[in-house]
């Protein structure tokens, strides 16, 4: 890699002079030699969204330099909001293989896997990670052709939630829906929660159909960025409930497709059998 190529990207114009002087201090000659930078459109997407443990490309395009077109630096930076430090991520030399650094070694490379072909510097970051969010630097220096540019991108990173979970119980083992028994006419108080959410899962709760209103929610953060989601549901069953479906659904905005939900059969008797998604009540009477 030619020496001084990163400090280079950051300069517009160089001068540099060589003055010959005559005997008595009068200029004879001066020869100025100008070296000028010309900008280089690179081009962007403004914003990206990933999600944890996909894969995400990163677009960077940019014309072919007037001369010596494969003689090119690109690099890629990352920086986190709030931090002024760049973290290096990748650079590839004219038609060498891209060398990756830090946390992106084996996760990222050039997006078309050939290199540097074309007008294109796009890569591609596998097993996104939390910590992967902040404003992506593309910056392209033909440094043969003294022309070189930048683009930023702005990336964010949303994990779906783990898991919802009421009672602690979620869907039960192999899907399989728990029955619970409620007294019919006493009200009860129903905790959901969802585990490490990025951004925060909001929680409904529906009977059947019918959403339910009365609920409470609060919200903690980890220590990775994600958020977990504590929603109370105040529920007074009635003896018609029974059989109906309790469900805690989780919706994250912006809209991730991928929704999670726990549910529980409401049983308002006092015996039940229970099978693989099914149940029916049954009546024992002793004749003494």
């Amino acid at each position: 890699m030619p020496a001084g190529l990163r400090e280079a990207s950051f300069r517009k114009m160089e001068r540099v002079a060589d003055l010959s002087w005559i005997e008595g201090g009068c200029p004879d000659i001066v020869n100025i030699a100008l070296s000028v930078v010309t900008a280089l459109q690179v081009e962007t997407l403004p914003e990206v969204q990933g999600v944890v443990d996909r894969t995400l490309t990163l677009q960077c395009r940019f014309p072919e330099a007037s001369e010596h077109s494969l003689r090119r630096l690109v690099q890629w930076y990352k920086t986190r909001e709030g931090d002024t430090h760049m973290e290096h991520v990748l650079s590839m030399v004219d038609r060498e293989d891209a060398e990756v650094y830090g946390t992106y070694a084996g996760r990222a490379g050039p997006a078309r896997g050939d290199g540097m072909l074309g007008e294109q510097g796009d890569i591609e970051i596998t097993r996104l990670e939390l910590a992967d969010e902040g404003v992506y630097t593309c910056e392209v220096n033909y440094y043969v052709a003294k022309e070189e540019g930048l683009g930023n991108t702005k990336v964010y990173i949303s994990k779906i939630v783990d898991q919802v979970s009421i009672f602690g119980l979620g869907e039960g083992p192999e899907g399989e829906q728990v029955v619970k028994y409620f007294p019919p006419d006493e009200p009860q108080t129903l905790i959901c929660r969802a585990s490490r959410a990025k951004p925060v899962a909001k929680l409904r709760w529906y009977k059947d159909d019918e959403e339910l209103m009365e609920t409470v929610e609060t919200y903690e953060e980890s220590s990775d960025g994600s958020f977990n989601t504590i929603n109370t549901l105040q529920f007074t069953p009635r003896k018609s409930d029974n059989g109906a479906i309790l469900k805690c659904e989780s919706y994250q905005e912006p809209e991730i497709e991928l929704k999670k939900s726990a549910s529980v059969i409401i049983s308002t008797y006092t015996s039940q059998y229970m099978g693989r998604g099914f149940y029916f009540n049954y009546l024992c009477t002793y004749i003494v």
